[in-house]
Order: structure tokens, then sequence, then C-alpha cells
């Protein structure tokens, strides 16, 4: 970008930082369907779990997330789209918020989010309020362990005790059949947390030494799932308990859904098909009570947790965060997990293009769980039913409207003549 002599912080300065930032030739997203110059829209508000194709991934170097503020989305989902805009980026790239602050939305929670966002680095580039209290904020993040988000190495482990060999069985040929289907044929290994048995060693697996964990008078899951992470050679961690397997397609739908993520499942469902509970939340947190399915993807709740049968992470972010070692079986190590990644701005996420079985377990096994009305729950937080407001709010910022009236009235072909750079000058200073 072209340097900025004017030092005064003033709406003059913005106008003229914003116009140059859009001018440069660097690959730029545009939050939306209206972008003022030749950027890339991408309207990931309308997405499921704002969720885009994964080839708009790690493609830009500026994201301008200017044609919806971010106090107009919802409570409950401006995480997801902010996390999902952050995919958007190279190793090193800017990001450009609008907003005004209200009761739901203030920029220190903005500022929580990203700075203390374990999987990025975050500087303030640039930072002004208008006098309508409309709020500009230029980022400069880098990416951590970017070539992470790349990778589709896999570990795959799975926890037993040994007494349900034909379920491990299936998963490993689930595994088996899924690499095979996958023409690319990434690098993958096999954990098995439990005993040895010889019926498992065809499929190419190691084990994890069982002589440090009480098994006989504790079930030290979370120690286990540790354990795992430190173990693990690969990218991108799967671990499932022994009532999973996988479809053929697993690879391709991760494929499809992109390998930038840190904390995701998948969808999950019986063998007679009705859906067993994956994303879901706590009426309160760490207290016992009847856990909630949630069927809506583009919320995101306070207490929400993904259920600890199956979950996928970023290795080094487990190894990072890591499950609670104080935590056994069934005392809600999934829930207290997502809590301490969310801590962290890694949100939990849900990859829909690929669904997994569960085996040998009826659909009594989730009897507890219940389905709220998530409409009425979260219009309780002050807005509409819908994932973002619909009404988009240009007269409240002079920036955005000045420069979708250039990109409209001028031809593409003239944006590099020094009469247009004279006439959006013009125009700015009015």
């Amino acid at each position: 970008m072209g340097k900025v002599t004017k030092k005064v912080l003033d709406d003059e300065y913005i106008d003229e930082y914003l116009m140059r930032l859009a001018e440069n030739k660097q690959k730029q997203a545009w939050v939306g369907t209206r972008p003022p110059f030749e950027m890339t829209p991408i309207d990931l508000l309308n997405s499921t779990n704002c969720r885009v194709s994964s080839k708009l991934h790690h493609q830009y170097t500026v994201v301008w997330f200017m044609e919806h503020m971010m106090c107009d989305i919802h409570p409950l989902s401006w995480k997801i789209a902010l996390d999902e805009a952050i995919c958007l980026l190279r190793r090193e790239g800017k990001l450009i918020i609008r907003t005004k602050q209200n009761d739901h939305f203030t920029i220190p929670k903005l500022k929580n989010f990203l700075g203390r966002k374990i999987d990025i680095s975050c500087e303030i580039d640039l930072e002004y309020k208008f006098k309508d209290d409309t709020w500009i904020l230029v980022f400069n993040i880098t990416r951590n362990n970017y070539e992470s988000y790349l990778s589709d190495s896999w570990t795959f482990a799975v926890l037993t005790n040994g007494k349900k060999e034909k379920n491990v069985l299936h998963f490993l040929e689930s595994i088996k059949l899924a690499h095979e289907a996958y023409e690319k044929r990434n690098d993958i290994e096999i954990i098995i947390c439990g005993p040895q048995n010889e019926k498992f060693d065809r499929y190419d697996v190691r084990y994890i030494d069982l002589g440090e964990f009480r098994d006989d008078c504790y079930a030290e899951i979370s120690r286990k799932k540790n354990v795992i992470a430190k173990e693990a050679k690969n990218d991108n961690l799967l671990i499932a308990h022994d009532r999973y397997v996988l479809p053929q397609n697993f690879f391709i739908g991760f494929e499809k859904y992109g390998y930038d993520f840190g904390y995701v499942t998948v969808r999950q469902s019986y063998t007679n098909g009705d859906e067993y509970p994956a994303f879901c939340r706590m009426d309160n947190y760490l207290l016992w009570g009847n856990p909630v399915r949630v069927d809506n993807y583009n919320y995101l709740f306070p207490s929400a947790f993904l259920n600890g049968g199956l979950l996928i992470f970023k290795t080094y972010l487990l190894r990072n965060i890591g499950f609670n070692k104080l935590l056994m079986w069934n005392q809600m190590e999934d829930v207290e997990l997502t809590k301490s990644f969310q801590e962290h701005s890694i949100i939990p996420r849900v990859n829909f293009f690929v669904e997994a079985v569960t085996i040998g377990v009826n659909t009594d096994y989730t009897g507890t769980f219940k389905l709220e009305d998530t409409g009425s729950l979260v219009s309780a937080w002050g807005h509409d039913n819908t994932p973002y407001s619909i009404r988009p709010k240009f007269a409240d910022s002079k920036i955005v409207k000045k420069l979708q009236y250039i990109a409209i009235f001028f031809p593409k072909r003239l944006k590099s003549n020094k009469v247009y750079r004279k006439m959006v000058d013009f125009i700015l200073s009015k």
C-alpha cells in the first residue's frame, strides 16, 4: 500500500488510507454481496456455520468486513463469522472491520476475541471512531502454524478397553476404505489406546503404553487423550471412542470443508438414521442437567460443546490447550475442554459434509439430550431470529457509501488513470 503522508487521524486521513488500500493490486475479499471495487464478494453470513468453499481459504491479503457492521450480526453468530473471515487470509494479511457498540457488542469484546486467539498474532494497524460512533478497525494478522492449515495428514486414535473388538475392527476398516477412496492418498497413521490385539495389526496400528494409567480404579480418559496428542505425528487428529465408523467420503468431505479449522466434529447418526447429538450445549456450565442438542450451526452458545465421543483437532492446538487431566470418564471433560478452547478463541465447529455412524448403541444412549426451540431461545438475546441483521446500514458510513458510488459510476478502465484519481479525491473531499 502506498504511504499516506498525513499524520493527523481525521475523516480525511481515514478516507485516503482506505482508498489507497482498496486500490492495492493485492487480492482482496469483501464479506457481503456488493463490493465497491474489484474484490471477491463472499457471502459467508448466508452460509451454514458461515462456512465458505475451501477454495476461498488462504487466498486474500485483505479482507473487508464493512458491508455489515459487526455489531449487527447476531450476538450468538459474530464469532463464527469472524473466525471464517480469518480463514480467508493468507499467512499474513489485513482484516478491516466496521462496527458500532451496543448492548451485545463492544470493541473490548472484539479485541478480547482477537487478542486471545491462540492461532493468530494480531496487531492494530489503524483504529478510528467517526462522529456517528461508527468505528473502523484495521488489524494486521499473522496466521500461526500456517502450514498445518494446508495439511491433509491425519492421525486417527481410538480409545478402547478391549471389550469391543468388533467395533474397533469396523472403525479401522472404515479408515482403510475411506483412504482407498481418496485419490490423493494422503499420509495417515492409526493409534490404539487400549490392549494390544493381533487382529488390529494388519491395519498398521501402533499402541499407547497403558502402564502409566490407573485403569484398575480410575478411567483416566483425559490423560489418555493428552498422551495421544503428544504421540500423534500428523497435523490433523481425530480421537474417537470405540463406537464409531467413518464414511467412505471422509477425506473427500474434509477436502470440501477445508483444513482451516482448530476444533471440529462431524455430523453423527445412529445405524437407524436417527441423529446422534454432536453439537450441543449445557443449560448451566459444569452443572449436571440435560444436555441440549443444537441443530442450528449458525449459533454459538457460551456453554456450547462438542460431544466427546468423536473430536477432531489441529494436533498442535490440543497439545497447547489440552484436556483437564484431573477429569475422569463421565465428568464432562468434553464440556470443560470446549470452554477452554473458547477461552483461547478457538470456537467449536461442525463439518456438515461428513457423517459418522455410531454402532453397538441404541437411541436410548443419548436419551437425556433434549432438543430446544432455538428460535425462541436466541430471540431472548434481544435480536431477531436471523443469524445476522438483514437491514444494511450504509447510511451510517460515508466511507462505504462513497466507495460504492465510485465503483458504480466509474468504469474499471479509468481506475489507473490520473483523471480518475483526481475525481476520487474530489468526491472524498466533499
